[in-house]
């Protein structure tokens, strides 16, 4: 009889230890991962983007309500985007998405460029 409480201990044990194991999996597998792409627009719409980065193959980023735009505009083929982006069990979706027009880019580097050849000041 004491064999029989102790397989029967060893049995619950054991089925203790996979339902905790079963319960971290699931808790692990919910949280989503946050990640960053930056690249060139291939295609956008109202509920997706597609960049092309260094990845080979281009990324498909869901978009939705909650995504930040940042930028003078929404984004087109052809510009420079940096996207925040969650992974989670339903793919990717884009948190915030920095939009880099060519109109931007050159408004940023003109002051830097001015500032080099500007004359010294004297006193």
């Amino acid at each position: 009889m004491t064999k029989m409480v102790k397989v029967k201990a060893l049995f619950v044990s054991l089925l203790a230890i996979a339902a905790l194991l079963q319960t971290a999996a699931v808790a692990a597998e919910s949280k989503p991962k946050y990640k960053k792409a930056t690249g060139q627009v291939v295609s956008a719409n109202p509920t997706s983007i597609v960049i092309k980065g260094r990845l080979k193959q281009p990324l498909t980023i869901a978009v939705n309500a909650g995504t930040e735009i940042v930028g003078a505009r929404a984004a087109k083929a052809g510009d420079k985007v940096a996207v925040n982006y969650r992974v989670d069990k339903n793919g990717n979706t884009a948190t915030r998405i920095n939009v880099r027009t060519q109109a931007t880019e050159k408004t940023a580097a003109a002051p830097a460029a001015t500032a080099s050849t500007a004359a010294p000041k004297l006193n």
